[in-house]
Order: structure tokens, then sequence, then C-alpha cells
């Protein structure tokens, strides 16, 4: 195993990791340990290039420093990404040295579960490393964060419907979901159950094709899901969903997803969808559910997720609330008050 530290403006840590023997090229980058120790899942993905991992692993830990302070967790933000297809590159040995890597950090981050991971890569990670959260409950661990993760995005949604329909029923409310992974799938189960109507797009086919059956879905390709006429339109697949092309796209009213980093450039994707009279949820607000998750069970060994998830509807009815006092965009606001509460003595 090969270890180089880069020095990276603004964040404590972050190492790049080789090993030839198992086929890992991986970044770690801890953003924050200032509430506590940083915590975030392991994204594999086949990524162009090296600089483009490294971008992403960066982005990510930031986020998840604003997912956690949002809420006042005690913890800080950090990620890993390994470079390698999923679906092709897998082997126990790549995630067992994945943990090996971890384990260099001596606990100042605590991976989970991300994009291209399954709870049995968590497994091989844990072979060489006590600090990975979301492994089963049959091991004492969290479980899968995908449910809360779900729920919590439903619950944000309410807010959304209420300040841009004044009801939180989503009774023929139009929904469009970009991606049909754990998190997507379960959305979808939840909207359905609540008369939503929805529109699906994925790249898996074995996916589209179970939510179309059990969820009476329409079906779009992945290019026509940003232009479909919808009442929320929900990017739960990788991050930069919003970006220059895309925005223009839009026929929506709310923008409500599980997704990371989802505007490309914050600031001003973030009033232009504010000046197209579009309400945007910021994403690491609304997708902290799986965070919490881990954070209840996993950190104060409690079981009550629920009662905090419900935190993530009250948290976005404050922020469109002062949004719309200061006539700023929603996530400007939420970063400001995030900030905030990373200013705050420890």
């Amino acid at each position: 195993m090969q270890i180089k530290t880069l020095k990276i403006e603004g964040y404590e840590e972050v190492i790049e990791g080789r090993d030839s023997t198992c086929g890992l090229h991986a970044y770690i980058a801890v953003h924050s340990t200032r509430k506590g120790p940083s915590l975030g899942g392991i994204r594999m993905a086949s990524y162009t290039s090296p600089d483009q991992a490294l971008e992403d692993v960066l982005r990510l830990a930031k986020a998840m420093t604003y997912k956690a302070a949002a809420f006042n967790m005690n913890l800080g933000g950090g990620k890993a990404v390994i470079i390698g297809n999923p679906e092709k590159d897998k082997r126990g040995c790549l995630f067992r040295a994945m943990g090996r890597m971890i384990n260099q950090l001596d606990g100042r981050y605590y991976a989970a579960k991300d994009a291209g991971v399954v709870t049995e890569d968590l497994i091989e990670v844990a072979q060489e490393t006590r600090f990975v959260t979301g492994l089963p409950a049959l091991m004492g661990g969290s479980d899968d964060p995908s449910p809360a993760t779900a729920m919590g995005i439903f619950y944000g949604m309410r807010a959304c419907l209420r300040e841009k329909f004044g009801s939180d029923s989503f009774k023929d409310i139009v929904v469009a979901i970009q991606g049909l992974g754990h998190v997507g799938f379960a959305l979808a189960s939840l909207l359905k159950a609540e008369k939503a109507q929805l529109i699906i797009t994925d790249t898996n086919e074995t996916l589209i094709k179970k939510a179309q059956e059990q969820f009476d879905a329409e079906v779009v390709s992945p290019d026509k899901i940003y232009s479909v006429s919808c009442d929320i339109f929900s990017p739960c697949a990788l991050g930069g969903a919003i970006n220059d092309t895309t925005i223009n796209q839009l026929n929506c009213r709310i923008v409500a997803g599980g997704a990371n980093n989802q505007l490309v450039v914050p600031e001003k994707h973030g009033k232009l969808l504010m000046e197209k009279d579009i309400l945007y949820a910021p994403d690491y607000v609304l997708n902290a559910g799986g965070l919490m998750n881990i954070y209840v069970k996993d950190i104060l060994k409690e079981k009550d997720v629920d009662r905090m998830l419900e935190k993530i509807e009250t948290q976005l009815e404050a922020i469109f609330t002062k949004a719309k006092k200061s006539n700023l965009p929603p996530g400007q606001v939420a970063n400001e008050m995030t900030d905030a509460n990373l200013s705050q003595k420890v």
C-alpha cells in the first residue's frame, strides 16, 4: 500500500492510496473534524481521470461537513472514492485494501456506503478497520441507511409542497425521479403510497422494468427527464444534475432530490432557479437522513431515528421562511445558517 498526502487548502487531510496487488486507486478527504470525527460514504465510480476523482471527493467531503452541521450533529465531514467500475472491478481484496487505507487515518475518518458500494463491500472493509459504519444489524451496525435517506427526502418534500402549493398532500402530484438506486427506488415507493404520479428514468433496464410494474410509472429516457412537465424534479443519481444546459430544460415547480452536489455552480444556479420561480431544497439538508440513521444508531447507540428525520422538514421550513423574507436563494440561506452552526464553540 502506497499512501501519498496531498496538501489541499481548506481540508484537514487528503490522502491518495494505491495498492497494485488489489488494483486499488483511491482518495480519502477529511474536510473537518472540528465537531467530531469525519464521516462519509465510500463511492466507487468509473472516473475519467484521477483529477476528476479528486475533485469529486473534495466536493463530497465538504458537503458532509455541512450536512452534519446543518443539524448540529457532533460529526465532521469526510469522503472516500475508489476509481473503478463497480460492475466489473470489485474484488474482496480491493475493499480490504480500502480498509487498510482508512485505518491509516486512525479514526479521523469513519466510512459508510455510497454510490457503487453495497453492504457486502463494507463487510470486507471492516475486516481491516473498525472505523466503518452502516454494517448489518446482525454485526451490531445501523444497516442500510438508504430507507432513512428516502424517508427524510419524503418529509422534506412535504415542506416543499406546503411552501409552493399551500398543501402537503402528494395526491396527483407529479414527481420525476432521476435514478432508481437504493434511495430513488425507496422514495418512489413512499410517494406511490401517497398517490403521487411518477415519471422515472435510469440507465439500468432491470430497475426501470421493476419500478414501472410496481409503481405504474411513466418511463422516459435519461436525457428527457429534465424537460418533462412535473411538480417535483427529484435528482437521485450522481451530482451535477443542475448545470448550464439542464437548468434551461426544467419544467418543474420544485427541485428536491437525494443526490449530493446537485448544483454545479451553487451560487449561480441557485439564483437562476429562484429567478425561474423554481423552489430548490438544498441537497445536503434534504438528503441528511442516511447520516442521521448512522449518527443515531452507530454513534449515539439509540434507536429512534424518525424523530430526527422529522427535523429535515422543520429545517427546510425555516430555510424557506428566511429565504422569502430576505429574497435570497434557499441554498445561500442554508449555507449561512449552517456556517453559523459551524462557528459555534464545540
